[in-house]
């Protein structure tokens, strides 16, 4: 019995390129690419192969991953400017507060050189005072101060005593006078010391923060540097990249072609044979416009849970196996109207095929065999078009259609669905 075995069996790919050394290669080719260099598919009787089709999609493949790369890189680069962005509005503030910071600093020296100058002019001042007296005391008009105040008139003994008390006074006075004068001047030179501390160490918190301030501007240029030339690389990607697209689209309709041409000439030669080959026609469509997808088969797999010989344990199979004498490359057919919303590789599905038929209305096609699938992404097919050829890629045990029919992403059985559209798909049940 068929089985399908979902299971990702994804063709080889290329190793991602580094970025930079992808975008050289962009620029370096897309000239030639642009001039029409690429090969055209044959015509006439020589159509592309397989072997062209991979290669075309495996460029295009390529190429895509290349302009993913570069818009992740484009993305990361954003996410940098913006960080970078957001460091100089940090650095500005901090540059701000910084400047701030100094000119108050600087405003505060200035108050403290005018307590200096002060303070220097009152010790200069002190200075001068205890000079005087101190001159005063040697000597008054000529005379001895000491002197002239002991011999001068008043010889009695509470004169002399008021003198020699006076004589004290002024010679206290002096040493008063002169301490203060150097307390003041040690205060002027402590502030002064204190400013030119303070002063200095902000110019440099200063300095610090105007650099801090440049260098995160200059990050921030640089960035939008680069960000504008991955953004003028991505523009030479995305033109290469569509020429590729084009020339994939291209070897694919000539291909398809030529399997039609080929089908069209076994079914000339099988009816001037008298009809003998394994295929068989299309079913008759109902009146609601549905058919077999695959005429005259059994079914290998049943709808709904089954207990899996692999996996050992019970799974769901969201479809129907069907199966019947000479499966193999038997032509399936559009089981309705719609337009193909997939056509490729799908992982355990093996080549795959999903038609959208409106209203949340889908069927699928698994299985498929390598160059069996005739249709491409996007294009319209008619109930009873053939689509593909049936085989065993992806999780398969042998040839067989795996028929699947979808409502709004949910599957559905799809016997009970046919039936209920006029179509039986199996002779099974």
């Amino acid at each position: 019995m068929n089985q399908d075995l979902h299971r990702s069996a994804r063709r080889s790919r290329a190793p991602r390129s580094r970025t930079r050394h992808g975008i050289q290669a962009v620029v370096a080719v897309l000239a030639v690419l642009l001039t029409g260099s690429i090969a055209a598919p044959a015509h006439a009787d020589t159509f592309a192969s397989w072997d062209d089709v991979q290669k075309a999609r495996g460029d295009e493949q390529a190429q895509q991953r290349l302009v993913q790369s570069i818009n992740d890189e484009i993305a990361s680069l954003q996410q940098r400017v913006a960080d970078a962005q957001a460091l100089v509005v940090q650095r500005g503030d901090e540059h701000d507060k910084a400047q701030q910071d100094a000119d108050d600093k600087h405003a505060e020296t200035v108050q403290l050189q005018e307590k200096v100058d002060a303070a220097d002019a009152k010790a200069t001042k002190s200075q001068e005072q205890a000079a005087g007296l101190a001159k005063q005391l040697m000597r008054s008009g000529g005379q001895n101060l000491s002197g002239t105040l002991l011999l001068s008139e008043g010889d009695g003994t509470d004169d002399l005593l008021d003198k020699l008390g006076t004589m004290s006074k002024v010679a206290e006075k002096s040493d008063q006078i002169y301490a203060i004068a150097i307390q003041d001047r040690n205060a002027a030179k402590s502030l002064s010391d204190q400013a030119q501390v303070a002063l200095k160490e902000l110019d440099a918190l200063n300095a610090k923060a105007e650099q801090l301030l440049e260098e995160a501007a200059q990050a921030q240029s640089d960035l939008e540097q680069a960000l504008a030339d991955q953004s003028a690389q991505k523009a030479d990607a995305d033109a290469k990249l569509s020429v590729i697209t084009e020339n994939r689209e291209a070897t694919e309709d000539d291909y398809q072609a030529g399997v039609r041409k080929r089908q069209a000439d076994a079914d000339a030669l099988a009816a001037s044979q008298g009809g003998a080959g394994g295929d068989v026609s299309p079913g008759t469509i109902s009146g609601t416009g549905w058919t077999a997808p695959l005429p005259g088969a059994n079914t290998s797999g049943y709808f709904g849970n089954r207990f899996h010989p692999i996996y050992k344990r019970m799974i769901f199979h969201a479809g129907e196996d069907l199966v019947r004498g000479g499966t193999c490359g038997a032509t399936q057919y559009a089981a309705h109207s719609g337009t193909v919303s997939f056509a490729g590789w799908n992982g355990g599905y093996g080549n795959y095929i999903r038609i959208d038929h409106g209203n949340g209305v889908s069927s699928a096609y698994g299985h498929i065999m390598d160059g069996g699938t005739l249709v491409r992404n996007g294009q319209q097919v008619v109930a009873g078009q053939p689509i593909a050829r049936t085989g065993t890629t992806g999780g398969s045990t042998g040839c067989h259609l795996h028929f699947e029919i979808r409502i709004n992403g949910n599957a559905v059985d799809p016997v009970a669905f046919m039936h209920g559209q006029g179509v039986s798909i199996t002779s099974t049940h």
